[in-house]
This record gives C-alpha cells, structure tokens and sequence, in this order.
C-alpha cells in the first residue's frame, strides 16, 4: 500500500501520549508499505529551531518515504493568532480546526494525493482536508474522543468565562464528529469505551478499535527500589488533564500520603510542572530524557487522572516496567485492566491515599500487582501485535476501494 498519512504535529521525538502512538504505528506501517508524512509543525511539541525540525526530518525520513513539516501559520503571528480567535466566534466550526487550516497544506495534500491509495488524517480536526483526494478511502484517527474530553474539561472548569466558551467548543466538536465520522471510510479509535463514545456520536460511524502500545523491549522490570518510600508520575504538565491531576493530588491526596507514611518522597517527572506545585517531599524534575531510572526507583506508580479520554501510554509503560498502579477510574479508562489484579483502583482522594501506602508498604502486594501489570501488556499492548490491527484495517478499505488506477502493493 501506499499510504498519505497528514498530521497535526510532527511525531517525533516520540515522547508522551500521541507522539508516541503516531510514531510507532507510522515507524511499523512504513516496515512493509509506503507512507509519505505531512506534518503541521505544531510548537507545543516540537520545538521551532531549525535544528530540532531536520533532526526530526531526518529521523522520520529513515522510515517514511516522504516527510514535509509545515507551520501552523497562526502560531508564527501574535496579531493573526487573535484575529482567528475572534473570527471564530461567528463561525461553526471549532477554533482547532481553525488553527490547522492551511493553503500549503492544501496543495501538499492535493499533490500526494494523487499517488497513493488512502489517507489517514490523524485528528479529527484534519476532515477539512478529505474533500481533497478524490475518492480516495479516508482514515479518520482519533487519539481520544475530543467532545468527550472537552465536555470533561468543562465540567471541572471554574472560570464562568472560559467554561463558557470550552461549552461552546464542546458542542462544535460534538456537532463535528457527528456530521464527519459517517462520512469516511473508517474511525480508528484507541478504545472499546471510546467506540461506544463515538457510535453514539455519530450512529452508523464504521470504527476499528487499535489500542495504544507499549515498547516492551525499552520499557522493562528494573532492579528493585532501593527505598520503598518513593512515589512517581510521568507525564507532560503542558497537556491540561496532567496539569489539573497533579495540581488536585498535590493539594488533596498528597497530604493524606505524608500523614500516612512521613517520611515518602514523589517524584514528578514531565515537561512544565505548574510553578504553584510544591509541598514536603515533593521533587520536580521536569522533563528528563529517560524517565526509566526515576520509575525503577519508584515503589508506586500514581494516576491520579480525573479529565480524560482515549488511554494514557504512561500507564502502559509503567506496567512494561512492572511497577504497581494506583489510579482513578478515568486514569485507566478504556485498558483492559483487573482491579486487585494487575492494578489498584480509587477515585477518592483518602481512599488514593491509602491505596498507595498499602503498595508501599506491603511487598508482596506490590511484587505481584507489578508482575502481572506487565503479563497484561506481553499479552495485550506490545506494539507489535498493536500495529498489524491498523495495517488489516486499512488493507480491507484498500481491497474493497477498487479505485481505477490503484497503486496498492501487498
């Protein structure tokens, strides 16, 4: 197959949440079929110096056939920035959808269109771009439910103002995913949960469930912590659901962990940790390279996520790791886990409290809940047996196109 597969950001460094899905399935994808990269250089995950784009070419470019990095125009301009803010009031269609739109890549689309056999557009902020290709089967990929994560946004929102205008986003997005996801030729979501979500969005929709995926080569059980007082989170603080988790836990649960066990430590690793985060043994330490060494040393893993949709990766790779979990019901929403098996489970925050002090200080609880954590992802979520869904997936929407002129490989 040769596959067109348009971006919202540039998939690399794979490091965190979608940036890690998109490169994996995409690294796997263009093993065995021809996949040609259009990618909006969004700012939030990479970085604009020169240098950090070629490298990031460079690297895609190993594998994809093509790659081209393209700016989203209202990101480079304070003034055009404001400007669509206020334009979209009087519009319907969401400001995120807004912010993708683009007359280069419009002919980029255009112009690889025209040589390959389908389309993934890897947000659904990207359907604008479907009514460009001709016929061609459309890919629409959906890293969460957006409406349902907004909606959930919302509902934690204490500004009037911005809770206002997050509700009127909500229900264009909403309206969006209804009107979109019938009209293509598939949805791929991460979740069962998320497929129900979407199917009662848009009835009819045809969905394919491929979860996300874990590197079990990379992500392995270390050596055991040295102290059994320490406590670990990893994750961007730059994407809201993380930033409101940690600020609420910081403020409500770790207390409760500190009266329950003084002398623990949390290490809080991820990009832009809020500047209001602090407290007795906390430690930030911001983005690290590598967060294995940090997680080894942890005795407990904390997922104390309360906004959300699709499913988190660093769930998937503490697991890997075989570390013992406590998380909240929406923290693990949508994996195939078993609470008091692979996983511990509390959505209140003394409850969290003492869940994670029982991990610490209960040794064999925390040896077999890690064990089987990482039973659960060999069996279930190792990206090679994640990939060849979405591969089988697309060869059934190529098979079936029977488009004159196909350039479909096996």
């Amino acid at each position: 197959m040769k596959i067109l597969w348009v971006s919202h950001f540039v998939p690399y460094p794979p490091r965190g949440g979608n940036l890690q899905r998109s490169y994996n399935l995409l690294r796997r994808l263009a093993s065995r079929h021809e996949v040609h990269l259009l990618a909006f250089n969004r700012r939030a995950s990479l970085t604009p110096r020169a240098a950090d784009q070629d490298a990031a070419r460079r690297a895609l470019g190993e594998f994809c056939a093509s790659v081209e990095v393209l700016p989203i125009e209202a990101e480079r301009n304070p003034i055009r920035f404001a400007t669509l803010i206020a334009t979209n009031l009087g519009k319907t269609t969401p400001i995120t959808t807004d912010m993708l739109e683009s007359r280069r890549m419009a002919r980029a689309v255009v112009r690889t269109a025209s040589i390959v056999d389908l389309v993934h557009l890897d947000t659904i902020d990207l359907a604008p771009y479907a009514d460009l290709v001709n016929g061609l089967p459309i890919v629409l990929h959906h890293h969460n439910v957006e409406s349902i994560l907004l909606a959930r946004r919302v509902q934690h929102e204490k500004n009037p103002v911005t809770k206002a205008y997050l509700a009127l986003q909500t229900m264009r997005i909403a309206r969006m995913e209804a009107a979109e996801c019938g009209r293509h030729a598939l949805n791929v979501v991460v979740s069962g949960v998320d497929a129900k979500s979407l199917d009662s969005l848009s009835a009819g929709a045809r969905i394919a469930v491929v979860p996300n995926g874990v590197d079990l080569d990379y992500y392995r059980p270390g050596p055991t912590p040295s102290s059994e007082d320490r406590v670990v989170w990893a994750g961007s603080m730059s994407w809201y659901p993380n930033r409101e988790a940690i600020a609420t836990f910081c403020r409500t649960t770790w207390p409760k962990i500190r009266a329950l066990r003084p002398g623990v430590a949390f290490d809080l690793i991820g990009h832009s940790p809020p500047a209001t985060i602090g407290g007795a043994g906390i430690r930030a330490h911001g983005f690290v390279d590598d967060i294995r060494p940090l997680v080894a040393q942890a005795s407990a893993y904390v997922v104390p996520i309360r906004i959300a949709g699709g499913t988190r990766l660093k769930i998937l790779d503490a697991m890997a790791m075989g570390k013992a979990i406590v998380s909240t019901s929406v923290g693990c929403e949508g994996l195939e886990v078993t609470p008091g098996e692979d996983i511990l489970i509390a959505d209140d925050p003394d409850e969290f409290a003492r869940q994670t002090v029982r991990i610490l200080e209960d040794k064999d609880l925390r040896e077999r809940l890690g064990a089987e954590a990482r039973r659960t992802v060999e069996r279930l979520y190792g990206w090679d047996r994640v990939w060849v869904l979405l591969e089988a997936a697309y060869k059934g929407l190529v098979n079936s196109n029977g488009r004159p002129g196909s350039h479909a490989q096996s």
